[in-house]
């Protein structure tokens, strides 16, 4: 049984979805599921395969119900202006999550913000949330029913960039953390926003967004275009 962070290699990826080694390497190489290249070898995280894996059955239930009884979850929807920090003023990985925290509190009225914070700092110290790209997407371990009864989603950038021990060494510097009361809606939320950001413009201008409005309008115009693509594709 594999951890929910554990960082699994390309043949046990294969064996977990129940496929050929050879589709998860071709996967990787084009890009079509989240990996990171570590000297040579591809390395997979549990956690966003199985977001991976939820976002592909989602695709396929949408697709198959073109009447709008649609299981997408659209991040610009769970995003509230006052959750919305361009300007993070952290440099360090303890205070950029302090900070999302509080604008979920602000935003989502999340309930018990230290118990929530401890949580997420907990979840970071098991194994980072940072991927690959520039993005970390933060998040309580278990299910955020104690913390909300709703999906709630804060999105905060560094341009800077922050040491958030991405799997790629590389500097993250857009942020969303979420919190769903439901497992199922986490998966959801966590394979919507890193579908939107496999974007190389989604993300740029993400990075360069003047205001809250302009993040909303980026993430609001990407899911649309989603959308319509689904709808088309169905018919």
């Amino acid at each position: 049984m594999y951890q929910e962070d554990e960082i699994l290699t390309i043949r046990e990826v294969a064996r977990y979805l129940k496929m050929n080694e050879r589709s998860i390497y071709k996967l990787a190489h084009q890009g079509l599921i989240p990996t990171v290249k570590i000297a040579s070898q591809w390395r997979f995280r549990k956690n966003l395969i199985d977001a991976w894996l939820e976002n592909q059955m989602s695709s396929s239930a949408t697709k198959a119900v073109p009447d709008g009884n649609s299981v997408h979850v659209p991040v610009s929807g769970l995003l509230r202006p006052e959750g919305i920090k361009i300007d993070l003023a952290g440099h360090r990985k303890d205070e950029v999550l302090e900070e999302l925290a509080d604008l979920m509190v602000e935003a989502h009225g999340i309930r018990d913000r230290d118990i929530f914070l401890r949580e997420i700092l907990n979840r970071e110290r098991l194994c980072t949330t940072a991927i690959q790209r520039g993005v970390a997407m933060p998040h309580p371990r278990r299910n955020g029913r104690q913390f909300t009864r709703t999906p709630a989603v804060v999105f905060g950038c560094s341009r800077e960039g922050i040491d958030f021990g991405s799997l790629d060494g590389e500097l993250t510097h857009l942020f969303f953390m979420l919190c769903a009361p439901e497992d199922h809606l986490h998966l959801k939320i966590m394979a919507a926003i890193n579908k939107l950001l496999t974007d190389t413009e989604v993300r740029e201008g993400l990075l360069a967004a003047a205001s809250g409005e302009e993040v909303m309008e980026i993430l609001r115009r990407k899911e649309g275009m989603q959308e319509e693509f689904l709808l088309n594709e169905s018919r």
